[in-house]
């Protein structure tokens, strides 16, 4: 049997066996997930994008972490000594959302910026792990 012909019986197969996984996160409705923001010059901006869907990954059962459209303005920001369950972060380097899962102290030295609290959702975050369809709206 020819080499393109077995290349191409290979990708058909890995068509059909990847198939029912990638549908499963086009066709399921994305979880709203409603955060409370806390003023800062970050969250205002962000604010301003809500309702927003975004596509998040698990960062080591932690946190889950999603890339934003653009970056916010951390100019004059406070940063983060440490997080709660919960709690909604930027993380400036890399213009991403970031929702803690979990309590803990281990952050970076400089670019995560806390911009408020999950209000509503935070379970039906739990099981996220990757390519996880979520949209954020304002709980007030």
């Amino acid at each position: 049997m020819p080499l393109r012909t077995l290349v191409s019986i290979a990708a058909a197969l890995l068509l059909l066996v990847s198939a029912p996984a990638c549908s499963h996160v086009a066709n399921a409705a994305a979880p709203e997930t409603g955060i409370q923001l806390n003023g800062s010059a970050p969250a205002l901006q962000l604010e301003q994008d809500l309702p927003l869907g975004l596509v998040f990954n698990d960062h080591m059962g932690v946190a889950l972490v999603a890339e934003l459209p653009s970056a916010l303005d951390t100019e004059n920001a406070g940063t983060v000594d440490g997080y709660r369950a919960g709690d909604v972060a930027y993380w400036a380097p890399e213009h991403s959302i970031i929702v803690f899962l979990s309590d803990g102290t281990e952050v970076p030295r400089e670019g995560l910026v806390m911009v408020g609290h999950v209000a509503v959702g935070l379970n039906r975050l739990a099981d996220c792990v990757q390519n996880c369809p979520v949209r954020l709206d304002d709980s007030d």
